[in-house]
């Protein structure tokens, strides 16, 4: 099977865009699986979970194409000061034609995104301000079978009986 380009959702390809659209210096947008902490002025982006829309499929010179339709739940933490300010600053920027254009290239769409969340939490004297928001993407999977479609197979079935009577049913199934 081959897998088109489209399949996967390129995760840094994201990260990169969300970092220009905020203006932010490199290495401060990364996935949490990086090592290091989550240090003030640090954004979080991971995909979260997956969800099938619909699948199709198709025949495309005598093979099979089989596409699905995915929303993956993309998940934004921003530590430091204005976490806040910075995530609505986001969340207005999701309709600029910059980052409009930014996911189209990688064969997504703006699904919904949610509310700004503010998680500020006390840490023994001190304050840290956290903020979250999730952005649902929509993007396509699609796979291709080096095997020729399936137009008509024959069953052929056996079966004996307690009496040694031979049963046998043969039947033709289109697939097509």
């Amino acid at each position: 099977m081959d897998i088109t380009p489209q399949s996967q959702l390129d995760m840094h390809a994201l990260r990169n865009l969300i970092r220009e659209v905020l203006s932010l210096p490199n290495g401060t947008v990364r996935p949490s699986r990086d090592n290091g902490a989550f240090t003030p002025g640090i954004v979080i982006v991971n995909d979260v979970s997956s969800e099938s829309l619909g699948m199709r499929s198709d025949f495309v010179n005598g093979q099979e194409v089989i596409s699905e339709s995915i929303v993956t739940l993309i998940s934004i933490h921003v530590f430091g000061k204005n976490a806040n300010t910075l995530l609505n600053k986001f969340r207005l920027a999701l309709r600029t034609s910059h980052f409009l254009s930014g996911i189209k290239q990688m064969h997504a769409c703006v699904y919904r995104y949610s509310d700004v969340r503010d998680l500020t939490t006390g840490i023994g004297a001190t304050k840290e301000e956290r903020s979250q928001i999730d952005v649902y993407l929509m993007h396509n999977f699609s796979i291709q079978t080096d095997l020729p479609a399936i137009e008509l197979t024959s069953i052929h079935a056996q079966a004996q009986t307690s009496k040694n009577n031979i049963i046998t049913i043969n039947n033709e199934v289109n697939q097509g």
